[in-house]
């Protein structure tokens, strides 16, 4: 049951029953068409805000008490870079 106004009436309804039809010609192309739209729309704002996300996150700052935990085997902040390697021979 839904309860909904317009114009200053308030209207209740209910749903009783529901069916699958299905949908073809004119109506299927225009909604195929309207559901690839969005999600294409969708990948290009999920990429670019990636992207955004992925240049910003460099230049973020945090205060020490509230940093994201380092990940596992990163030097501890302020630590002098490990030496490289010298070979063998």
């Amino acid at each position: 049951m839904f309860i909904y106004t317009a114009n200053g009436t308030s209207y209740a309804n209910q749903i009783k029953d529901t069916r699958d039809a299905p949908v073809t010609g004119a109506n299927a192309q225009k909604a195929a068409q309207v559901l690839l739209k969005r999600q294409r729309t969708q990948q290009a704002v999920s990429r670019e805000l990636r992207q955004d996300i992925a240049q910003a996150s460099s230049k973020v700052q945090y205060n020490p008490a509230y940093a994201p935990p380092k990940p596992a085997g990163a030097p501890p902040a302020g630590a002098a870079p490990a030496a490289p390697a010298k070979p063998a021979g």
